[in-house]
């Protein structure tokens, strides 16, 4: 697993890479997900706090194999307005 970060035009992004398939992403959306262990709540858990953060999630398979998880957040202060 491998965990990089870049900014790019104002955003943050938080890159985590693994060698494991991609996961059913279906789970992370269904209305049951946070009631049945094992199915998407991390990623549910992550798409709440990102988008409380104003941020974005994506959720990829790489070419190479493996899945890669980006999280993007943009850099600025939410409560001013301004750069943070």
């Amino acid at each position: 697993m491998q965990l990089y970060a870049e900014e790019n035009d104002g955003w943050l992004s938080l890159y985590l890479t693994d060698n494991v398939p991609l996961l059913q992403v279906r789970y992370a959306h269904s209305p049951d997900a946070l009631n049945s262990p094992g199915k998407g709540m991390e990623l549910r858990l992550i798409q709440t706090l990102v988008a409380h953060h104003r941020g974005a999630i994506e959720l990829a398979s790489r070419p190479q194999g493996g899945t890669c998880l980006t999280l993007r957040f943009p850099l600025f202060n939410t409560l001013t307005g301004g750069e943070a």
